[in-house]
């Protein structure tokens, strides 16, 4: 009896209510420093007045905010990638643990669903 209870409550449950994947990105890269986020956040600040408002003064100075932060970014991963190999000299076990965090061979990303289980 408990059984077909709970079965058709999940089913009732799963109908008006059905259940969602979300993934959750865990933190920035290490590169990205608090000055970097806080250009981000005039960027799109300046891109939600741009949209809203259809005016070309907020839509250059997002477009200006937007290649400066894209270069600030790649000025500031080159000099992280490049600290990061610096401190590793003469020593490969080191070095080759740097590359591999550089390059990302952990996923970033987690399924709520798989942790909670």
């Amino acid at each position: 009896m408990w059984e077909k209870w709970k079965t058709r409550f999940l089913t009732v449950a799963d109908f008006h209510a059905p259940p969602i994947t979300k993934r959750v990105r865990s933190q920035y890269a290490p590169w990205i420093t608090n000055n970097i986020r806080q250009v981000m956040r005039q960027r799109d600040y300046l891109k939600k007045k741009a949209v809203k408002t259809k005016s070309k003064q907020f839509h250059d100075a997002y477009k200006r905010t937007r290649n400066d932060l894209n270069r600030l970014i790649k000025n500031t991963k080159a000099e992280y990638f490049m600290n990061t190999l610096n401190e590793c000299d003469n020593n490969s076990k080191e070095m080759w643990k740097a590359v591999n965090k550089l390059t990302n061979k952990s996923s970033k990303t987690t399924i709520i669903s798989e942790t909670i289980k």
